[in-house]
């Protein structure tokens, strides 16, 4: 379930806050199909998923406090948030192998996606978007992410500490397009 509210401090500033509850069942193919990439580098690579069939649901506590607004031409969204998991879903790296079933050496590198104890993630996001006038906005996004699993203090591998775009927008009725970066 999600319970939020919202607080207005005038017609173009508000300040939000939500908790909700997580649930995800794995995905059907992480926890029963195999998957083999042949990859031709200098040499050639295989990239091999194992399946994992003790895989359970991910269940999650979050947090999320915000503040969004306008002014004059320039819209924004500042918001912090912080996700506590149990049984958190990850690919995870098993090893590398040397294969020779072609005659020459293969490297085969073997993942599976498992399930971690206790993980938490936090971090900041935040949205500009400035109009320029003539149908044109400019936009800049992004987000900083820190995550941890719980049992040994390591980051987890499968989350990007931080992600952005930058971009210009043309929109025109029910027609838009973006350049971004």
């Amino acid at each position: 379930w999600r319970l939020g509210t919202i607080y207005k401090f005038t017609d173009s500033v508000s300040a939000y806050f939500q908790y909700s509850q997580g649930f995800k069942v794995p995905p059907y193919d992480l926890a029963y199909f195999y998957y083999s990439h042949f990859i031709v580098t200098p040499c050639c690579t295989i990239i091999e998923t194992v399946p994992n069939t003790d895989l359970v649901p991910e269940e999650s506590d979050s947090y999320e406090i915000g503040i969004r607004g306008s002014v004059g031409n320039l819209s924004y969204n500042l918001s912090a948030y912080r996700s506590d998991y149990d049984n958190f879903i990850q690919i995870v790296n098993l090893g590398t192998e040397e294969n020779w079933d072609y005659g020459f050496p293969i490297d085969v590198y073997v993942s599976q996606y498992q399930n971690i104890e206790s993980a938490e993630i936090s971090g900041v996001e935040f949205r500009f978007q400035y109009y320029m006038g003539h149908n044109v906005s400019l936009f800049l996004n992004g987000e900083w992410m820190d995550s941890e699993d719980k049992e040994t203090g390591e980051q987890l591998t499968s989350i990007q500490p931080f992600n952005g775009t930058i971009g210009l927008n043309y929109f025109r009725g029910s027609f838009s397009m973006d350049a971004m970066l």
